[in-house]
């Protein structure tokens, strides 16, 4: 297939990404009723990323995002929303919860590309355990 420009091919990417991410979040929630698994294995999405040595799309086109169009920011927005309201709807049941899953979000993205750089996970394993913490 070819695409038109680098920028079609860049929102293409991210928008079948994004859909992916997003229906891998919907089996989640229809496969367990525990919100504590079900962000450990958001966690562990982070931690496959690492295991084959790639960083999250999204996370690379939003730390570039001044050299992608308009559509392609959006898109990627669209994914850090769906990724926090799938926290946000999982931590319903922490206490002062308020901003946690932008917190959260956050500290898997910036684990995931300080773990690379170590080559092991455990920045990613210290937020599951955190994340877990919340449930005891």
């Amino acid at each position: 297939y070819h695409f038109q420009s680098k920028d079609a091919l860049i929102f293409d990417l991210m928008d079948t990404y994004t859909q992916n991410f997003s229906s891998y979040l919907e089996e989640l929630d229809a496969s367990y009723d525990d919100p504590k698994i079900k962000l450990i294995k958001l966690v562990e999405v982070f931690e496959g990323c690492l295991e084959q040595n790639k960083l999250c799309l999204a996370g690379v086109i939003a730390s570039q995002s001044e050299n992608v169009d308009y559509v392609t920011q959006e898109k990627t927005s669209e994914f850090f929303q769906i990724a926090t309201a799938f926290i946000e709807k999982n931590l319903q049941s922490v206490k002062n919860s308020e901003g946690l899953p932008d917190i959260v979000i956050s500290a898997l993205q910036g684990a995931l590309m300080l773990d690379r750089l170590d080559k092991k996970a455990h920045r990613l394993d210290h937020i599951k355990n955190w994340l877990s913490g919340f449930f005891e």
